[in-house]
Order: structure tokens, then C-alpha cells, then sequence
């Protein structure tokens, strides 16, 4: 079994980018992992597999390859972003401010809504990018559903 990691080194981003969809230079690189997990406290957390729904409308496919895609796009609505987590199955809670919490496949995350408009700026979709990455939702692994 691989996972997606993030360390430095080029061989292993090229190797990322090209295994799981993620784009070159993000620092993600793909590791070997044993197939079996020993028994312990982390073991049922680390061996749960998420999936993505089946039935995912044209505009939410687009909308993740949109944020995985190099360069950032600058063009991405606030409210697209809620419509997606939340249909990915994410829990959405407003904090203080323009914060927001989401948990989405048992990751939790702060992001924050952008101010004076609805459009995210490129660090917002950076921050998204790593989120949705750590919670196990790439275009790679949207694909590898549709498929299987």
C-alpha cells in the first residue's frame, strides 16, 4: 500500500505527481506502507479506508481538479467550496469571525472564508489543497472510484 507524504526531494514529488494526481512541486511524495497494520491504539484509525460518493456532479469533479491543478486558480467561490465539502459528506462550523471548522473523513481543519468578496485567494486554495489532501480527496483517488 502507498500513501502521499509530504517531505522535500525531487524524485518523490515527480513520482507523487505522477501516482496519485498531485501536482509537482507540492512537496507531497508517495511512500511504501506495509499492507498489514499492527494491532494498537492508531491501528483501526490507520487502516480505514474513505470513499468518495459515487455520484459526484460534473461541477464538483471539475471543482477538485481546479484546486489540485498548477498554477492556483484564483477564480474559486467560497460557496462552491462549501457545496463540495458538504457533499463530500464534511462537517461545516462556523467559528469566530471568517473562520470555519470542516471534518471531513476524520480530519478536521480551520479554514477561513475570504474577506471582502466570495472569490479564495491562492494561499486560501493552497490551505484547501493541503486539507483536502490529508482528508484523502485528490482527482487521483476520484478517478480510481469512478472506476472501481
Amino acid at each position: 500500500m502507498t500513501h502521499a507524504t509530504r517531505v522535500g526531494g525531487n524524485r518523490g514529488e515527480r513520482l507523487a505527481s505522477t501516482v496519485w494526481g498531485l501536482p509537482a512541486g507540492s512537496g507531497y511524495a508517495v511512500v511504501a506502507m506495509p499492507d498489514k497494520i499492527a494491532p494498537g491504539p492508531m491501528a483501526s484509525t490507520a487502516a480505514r479506508q474513505f470513499s468518495l460518493p459515487s455520484s459526484m456532479s460534473h461541477k464538483h469533479d471539475n471543482l477538485i481538479r481546479a484546486i489540485f491543478h498548477d498554477p492556483i486558480s484564483g477564480n474559486i467561490q467560497w460557496r462552491e467550496i462549501e457545496s463540495l465539502l458538504r457533499h463530500l459528506g464534511a462537517t461545516v462550523e462556523s467559528l469566530s469571525g471568517t473562520r470555519v471548522r470542516m471534518k471531513l473523513n476524520g480530519h478536521e481543519g480551520v479554514l477561513h472564508r475570504p474577506h471582502g468578496g466570495n472569490t479564495l485567494g491562492r494561499q486560501d486554495v493552497l490551505h484547501l489543497r493541503e486539507y483536502l489532501a490529508h482528508a484523502r480527496v485528490t482527482p487521483s483517488l476520484y478517478e480510481a472510484g469512478k472506476k472501481g
